[in-house]
């Protein structure tokens, strides 16, 4: 019961100060159990690269919105 108590708080942890740890799994809680069985590696950029492009999206529309504008 400890040890499950621990993970549940260091899991908590981990969301808390991670924002990528939230999207890891596709919006559902990151855990430590689920980290170990899937291929992290793969999933961190993956999720890095799709919130980069939407920032990138982001920032060409309010550029275009600004000129049209001036």
């Amino acid at each position: 019961m400890k040890t499950k108590k621990r993970l549940k708080h260091i899991n908590s942890m981990i969301r808390k100060h991670n924002p990528f740890a939230y999207l890891l799994k596709g919006g559902k809680p990151f855990s430590i159990k689920s980290a170990l069985f899937t291929n992290t590696e793969y999933i961190i950029p993956k999720t890095v690269n799709k919130i980069a492009s939407n920032a990138r999206n982001a920032a060409s529309d309010i550029l275009k919105n600004s000129e049209s504008i001036t």
